[in-house]
């Protein structure tokens, strides 16, 4: 405990080590409380500047980003100013929607939807197949019973 205490710059004479208890002169305990708040300043004025700086460095990352695509959608506006009156282009937006290429998408999308009838047909078959199941195993352990029931009333 001595050690910490010389470790605040204490001298001998301003304190008092008793057997559980330590005794300080009067003033003493004011300039610890003293040098405490200004350690925990220092402390958090740390912890906010590195709070701050993280938050800025986030801030600044996403104006990045936007800036990036602020600029890619600019290029693109741009790029079609100068090309929508060609006739070439104009030609190919006329052509483009009765492509193949349109077609196949819709026709992957019709099969899909077959697809999920016939898998809602399956589950629902495999349920009344497992109640029919159920039923059989019911009256067929019913019928044993009987049979049973039947062998003891003739002996």
């Amino acid at each position: 405990m001595e050690e910490l205490l010389t470790l605040l710059d204490l001298e001998k004479h301003s304190f008092f080590m008793g057997r559980s208890r330590v005794f300080f002169k009067a003033g003493v305990v004011s300039r610890l409380e003293k040098q405490r708040e200004k350690l925990i300043c220092r402390n958090l004025i740390l912890l906010q500047a590195t709070c701050q700086g993280f938050l800025g460095r986030q801030q600044f990352k996403k104006m990045k980003t936007q800036r990036l695509a602020l600029c890619c959608i600019q290029k693109n506006i741009k790029k079609y100013l100068t090309i929508r009156q060609w006739q070439w282009w104009q030609m190919i937006s006329s052509i483009r929607p009765m492509l193949s290429v349109n077609l196949v998408d819709e026709k992957l999308r019709v099969k899909e939807d077959e697809v999920n009838a016939l898998r809602q047909k399956l589950e629902k078959s495999q349920r009344e197949r497992n109640e029919i199941q159920e039923n059989t195993d019911l009256l067929e352990g019913k019928a044993s019973s009987l049979l049973i029931v039947l062998s003891l009333s003739i002996l």
